[in-house]
């Protein structure tokens, strides 16, 4: 796996030593609010009360909403017993498999497992990012390649996600490793990788539906027998009831979404505009008929648009058009996921990747001009800043419009994407016209 990193030129070399202290600052930073929530979730399987991690949806608050951050006394007895200064926690949202594989970690001391957790964390998102940069190789001059580097690894998102102690890295590890293992002709491992992304976050899940339509049959078994099989040895750890609570309780209510105003998502920012809840809380949406007709037809809109992009080269199956494709539907996962953080916008960074790639090797600077722009309104987002020293609090926005304009970048980069997918096709399509039709 060839990748062009070796930067030659002094100030190159000392950009790079910059963003790895950038990056040593946030694997030793203190507090790591999501870390807690493994911490203890994964502490409840190991004390056989595995039913406990999802204690705080069990029942509604005092207001009558379900909450992340509900104070459930199970899950507060849990905090107060494993954790050396007890703090409110937001509930463990994961599948049941995520806290399994995450027991190693229950062995060592807090901070020990918690500088461990980030550096697996950076090692899987730095692997991750090799794998991108080494199927984009071929379309980038060595300076460009560095360029993205740096971009990548002094990504708001990605600093966010190790300062909180979150798996996103790891997910994103497994896309960007099921992109690669395509386009190297190894579907198993593809599939297999997919899988394991799909058992720590559900969203990429929506990659099977590709595959189906694309014909990977092969990443769709592997798939489908790691998910599986996985999911049996979880259940053997943890009890078929965990199951049951979090397939039949815990699931449907987070497909709901939260109203918070940190929650990028479409269907919380109408949420918060039909005022059904308070927009500083974690209180997971109501049912409500205007935001499932709202629902439905986003819903609708996304997967209609990113048919049509796909649709239209169905005939090309080169690896350059896969990647266009995959790209696509990440990005499509990102919208219709209900809830979206800013550590989950870390994610874009794969078609961010491809989008610059292919602006690049077409030599189209208007598909690179609006990745940009996209990747600067999702940094409005107000997650990225307030972690800072000094707590520097949003770029340029309040919460809610920072968290808007978010939203907007990812719509942005999208939309952008399907319109290097239709480009392309359009491309194919022209015929050049033979020599001898020049000369009359």
């Amino acid at each position: 796996m060839k990748v062009y990193l070796r930067p030659a030129d002094a100030r190159v070399r000392a950009v790079f030593a910059l963003v790895a202290l950038l990056l040593l600052a946030f694997l030793v930073k203190r507090g790591a609010f999501d870390f807690d929530c493994y911490w203890v979730g994964s502490w409840a399987v190991r004390d056989g009360k595995a039913p406990q991690m999802y204690a705080v949806l069990d029942t509604p608050n005092a207001q009558g909403y379900y909450d992340l951050a509900n104070d459930s006394p199970a899950w507060s007895a849990l905090a107060a017993a494993h954790l050396g200064k007890s703090h409110q926690l937001w509930g463990f949202i994961y599948p049941p498999p995520a806290a399994v594989m995450f027991l190693p970690f229950t062995s060592l001391s807090r901070t020990a497992a918690m500088v461990g957790w980030r550096l697996v964390n950076l090692a899987a998102y730095l692997a991750g990012v090799a794998l991108l940069l080494a199927l984009l190789r071929d379309r980038l001059r060595p300076m460009e390649a560095q360029i993205l580097l740096l971009a990548a690894l002094a990504s708001p998102p990605l600093l966010m996600a190790l300062a909180i102690g979150q798996m996103t890295p790891l997910v994103f590890f497994t896309i960007a490793a099921g992109l690669y293992f395509l386009r190297t002709e190894r579907p198993v491992a593809a599939g297999a990788c997919l899988a394991l992304g799909t058992l720590l976050k559900v969203s990429p899940v929506l990659f099977a539906v590709w595959l189906l339509w694309r014909k990977q049959y092969r990443a769709l078994a592997a798939g489908a027998a790691t998910l599986i099989g996985l999911s049996l040895v979880s259940m053997a750890i943890t009890g078929a009831e965990v199951w049951r609570g979090f397939l039949g309780h815990c699931l449907p209510l987070l497909s709901r979404g939260t109203i918070s105003d940190t929650n990028v998502s479409a269907l919380a920012l109408v949420g918060r505009a039909l005022g059904l809840g308070d927009p500083h809380s974690a209180w997971i949406l109501p049912q409500d008929a205007r935001l499932t007709l709202f629902k439905l037809a986003f819903y609708a809109v996304v997967l209609l648009v990113s048919a049509v992009a796909l649709w239209q080269g169905r005939r090309d199956a080169t690896g350059e058009r896969l990647e266009g494709e995959y790209a696509l539907v990440n990005m499509a996962a990102l919208l219709l996921s209900p809830i979206t953080w800013g550590h989950h916008l870390l994610l874009a960074v794969l078609t961010l990747l491809y989008v610059a790639a292919w602006g690049i090797a077409q030599k189209h600077t208007g598909p690179i001009v609006t990745a940009l722009l996209a990747y600067l309104l999702m940094l409005q987002h107000h997650d990225f800043w307030h972690l800072l020293p000094g707590g520097l609090g949003p770029v340029l926005l309040p919460v809610g419009l920072g968290t808007v304009a978010a939203l907007l970048g990812l719509l942005l980069l999208w939309a952008v994407n399907c319109a290097c997918l239709l480009r392309a096709e359009a491309s194919e399509r022209v015929l050049p016209v033979p020599a001898e039709g020049l000369s009359r």
